[in-house]
């Protein structure tokens, strides 16, 4: 490129080449991190979690094929959110999991909206992701969260994202609750404890969200 010895229709090839490749790179990445997550060969380290600042981060790093697909974002994060102590890496998983799940539920131009909030009744922080995607069918629902089930055609999908999502919340100690209509969209709602069960003492009495 810098020597000049390629032309504007190259370039272009060039560039959708290597938004290919990111986009292909970020997929491998996400299906050998579920199933190490899958496995539980990925060790939780716990401290102090802003989701606030990893919701943005991991919004960052998929801002350049969110736009690319026509999907436009809208964030709603509450100011005085308090921080949580739990798995960094693990949540984030959970929120790149969901967020790529809803592009492709959206499928072309589309919007994703993700808020958080805080219940100080409960002591739980609250992160919902809604999409305009095509939604999911009734007889679907009860199975998004099992391993390897999904709707995505072959070669688009390993099975592994919620079902991963739903076990690294569970062992945070919190809940994932999704409502949809076909045609209209998803909403997934994750509630999280500020204080991970694994962070407390064996005598500590832990609050159950089943």
């Amino acid at each position: 490129v810098e020597e000049d010895t390629i032309g504007a229709e190259q370039i272009d090839q060039f560039i959708k080449y290597l938004t290919l490749m990111e986009t292909e790179t970020r997929r491998t990445s996400r299906i050998v991190s579920n199933l190490l997550a899958f496995s539980r060969q990925s060790k939780m380290e716990l401290k102090s979690v802003n989701i606030n600042r990893l919701i943005e981060q991991t919004l960052f790093l998929n801002a350049n094929l969110l736009k690319i697909c026509g999907v436009k974002v809208e964030a709603h994060l509450e100011p005085d959110l308090p921080d949580m102590i739990g798995s960094e890496d693990q949540l984030q998983q959970v929120f790149m999991n969901l967020i790529m799940n809803a592009k492709h539920a959206i499928g072309g131009k589309g919007s994703l909206v993700i808020s958080t909030g805080y219940s100080p009744d409960e002591g739980n922080v609250i992160v919902k992701i809604s999409d305009t995607g095509h939604g999911i069918e009734k007889k679907d629902l009860a199975r998004i969260f099992d391993p390897f089930f999904t709707t995505k055609p072959t070669g688009e999908g390993t099975g592994l994202g919620l079902s991963v999502s739903y076990g690294i919340v569970k062992n945070h100690g919190g809940d994932i609750l999704v409502e949809s209509e076909v045609g209209q969209g998803s909403t997934f709602t994750i509630v999280l404890p500020l204080v991970s069960p694994h962070s407390r003492p064996r005598h500590a009495k832990i609050h159950s969200y089943n």
